[in-house]
């Protein structure tokens, strides 16, 4: 049985995932009937040639920023669907081997189900917790079998590396706690691939030293928890300290122009997914102290529909009902009347219907929401969302943290994190005589400090980095303001720190000039008689003429 023969790995084209799912079914079949050494290596082959067609799609997939169209969103459907399907396929054929923990395959076949395991997480992170009794029973059978510890080598994005069953179970628990919604395909990649990179750290102690650690407990139904287990069961916990130290290595790496790891998928990435992906760690990594206290209660909400606007230009139009400046390289603002503010909303969302989300829990820092899959098209993580509260109409600001498919089919659950729910909009205008005219307006967020430390403005990113200085009035005072810090930065937008710029005395007015009167000069020649010799003149011509002719 040779499926390599029969396979394409074209997997963009329909008819050659068609070929692979035949030729996967094939040794399904021969795993049913049989478990022996040739239907183990024909699984380990259909496995392999899954992660060479997978890793040539996804270069497409993930390489690119442009949005997933239906195609793209098809073929990732179907990657996930294979890759479960072979980790479901290992475990058939693991099943009947557990009476016999010296079988030559078995080593091989449990890293099988380990690593497809993890390839099916990763591209289709669901709502509902994973079901990790099988994971966990794949580690206590190498454990009882005394290869957990095992060096055995395998193929990772086309290069060979070794690697331990107790690896493998640990970066699948870890990439599950870490990126299951909260970061995109393509950030899952670049954390994967480091995980990769970081193999000799992924080693569990089976006591508790202290420190910061999360735990997996082999005998239990849940994944990575913080801190030491309480009462008696085996755990093994991995200590962060060393993943951190190697964080900051890449990071330095990065200073020095230098992208972890220097091949593969991942090294061809976006750097802003790379620092996107080290600021998530640094987080993750500091929240999981023990000092730390866990996330906040949250209130059941369910029901509570509401209207919910995406990006800054639809909040300030639609949210706030005033024009939006446009951007052509000079700044060109605008202030119109209600009219044409309706006129401009009309024209701008005449055929975009309201999105409405419901409101499935909140808690002191953010909200979660269940939307259709309609109205959850093209709110991605990293955007800025606003709605009105129902209680005092406040503008609420937030910043979507995590997108993943909800636990009912055709829905989608939509984590935001708060970072304002009293925003309030603001004209500034670059214009030195404020007039309104000339005034656009912008999101003012007030911080959490009654002295103002931490206000901020919400602007586009293009603003921020032109640092030009407004001009507001408030009170019936002026001043000058210039941003200064980033303090939050999304898809699109930032959350600008800012400073009053000190009014500037008045230049002097200049003193007119004197009349300076300029010395005339006449110039005079003296008349100067030059003897002139007719003959010698004559003779210089016949003798410097013919010379000259002649060269």
């Amino acid at each position: 049985m040779n499926p390599k023969s029969s396979v394409s790995l074209q997997f963009q084209r329909p008819d050659a995932r068609a070929e692979f799912e035949r030729a996967r079914k094939e040794t399904k079949t021969a795993l049913t009937e049989r478990v022996d050494e040739e239907s183990a290596t024909a699984l380990l082959e259909i496995a392999s040639l899954l992660d060479v067609g997978v890793a040539r799609a996804k270069r497409e997939l993930l390489a690119s920023t442009l949005a997933w169209n239906e195609d793209n969103r098809a073929l990732g459907a179907w990657i996930h669907q294979q890759h479960r399907a072979v980790a479901e396929m290992g475990l058939q054929a693991v099943e009947p081997l557990r009476g016999e923990p010296a079988h030559a395959s078995l080593p091989r076949l449990v890293l099988l189900c380990l690593h497809h395991w993890t390839e099916a997480l990763k591209w289709n992170a669901c709502r509902e917790r994973e079901e990790y009794g099988a994971l966990h029973a794949l580690y206590m059978l190498a454990a009882s079998g005394c290869f957990a510890d095992r060096r055995i080598p395998w193929i990772v994005d086309g290069r060979g590396v070794t690697v331990t069953v107790e690896g493998l179970y640990l970066r699948a628990l870890f990439l599950d706690r870490f990126a299951s919604g909260t970061l995109t395909r393509a950030q899952e990649e670049i954390l994967d691939a480091w995980l990769w990179q970081w193999s000799a750290m992924l080693k569990a102690e089976r006591t508790y030293a202290g420190g910061t650690v999360l735990r997996a407990e082999p005998d239990g139904s849940a994944g990575l928890r913080e801190g030491p287990r309480e009462g008696e069961g085996p755990a093994l916990y991995l200590r962060l300290e060393p993943l951190e130290a190697e964080r900051r290595k890449v990071v330095r790496e990065l200073q020095r122009g230098r992208i972890v790891p220097p091949h593969g998928l991942a090294s061809e990435l976006r750097i802003e997914e790379h620092i996107a992906v080290l600021d998530y760690l640094r987080r993750a990594f500091r929240t999981c102290g023990p000092e730390t206290s866990g996330r906040a209660p949250r209130e059941c909400q369910a029901g509570l529909r509401i209207e919910v606007w995406v990006g800054l230009a639809e909040i300030l139009t639609r949210g706030v009902g005033v024009a939006v400046g446009v951007e052509t390289g000079r700044w060109r603002t605008l202030q119109v009347d209600a009219a044409t503010i309706e006129q401009h909303a009309q024209r701008r969302f005449v055929d975009a219907a309201r999105r409405y989300l419901w409101m499935a829990n909140s808690s002191a820092t953010g909200f979660g929401f269940e939307a259709l899959e309609s109205d959850a098209a093209g709110i991605e993580l990293g955007d800025l969302v606003g709605w009105r509260n129902a209680g005092d109409n406040a503008l609420v600001l937030g910043q979507v943290i995590r997108r993943m498919p909800s636990a009912t089919c055709g829905q989608v659950f939509i984590g935001v994190k708060t970072l304002t729910e009293a925003a309030l909009p603001l004209p500034l205008s670059q214009d030195l005589t404020l007039d309104e005219q000339l005034a656009t307006t912008y999101l003012f967020v007030p911080g959490d400090d009654d002295s103002g430390r931490r206000d901020a403005f919400l602007v586009p990113e293009k603003t921020f980095d032109l640092q030009p200085s407004f001009n507001a009035r408030m009170a019936g005072e002026a001043f000058t303001l210039r941003f200064n810090r980033v303090r939050g930065r999304g898809r699109g937008w930032i959350l600008a720190g800012f400073e009053i710029v000190p009014p500037q005395p008045e230049a002097p007015a200049p003193q007119p000039e004197e009349e300076l009167e300029l010395p005339t000069f006449e110039l005079e020649l003296d008349p100067v008689e030059i003897p002139v010799d007719e003959d010698t003149v004559a003779q210089a011509f016949e003798r410097e003429l013919p010379a000259r002719l002649h060269t």
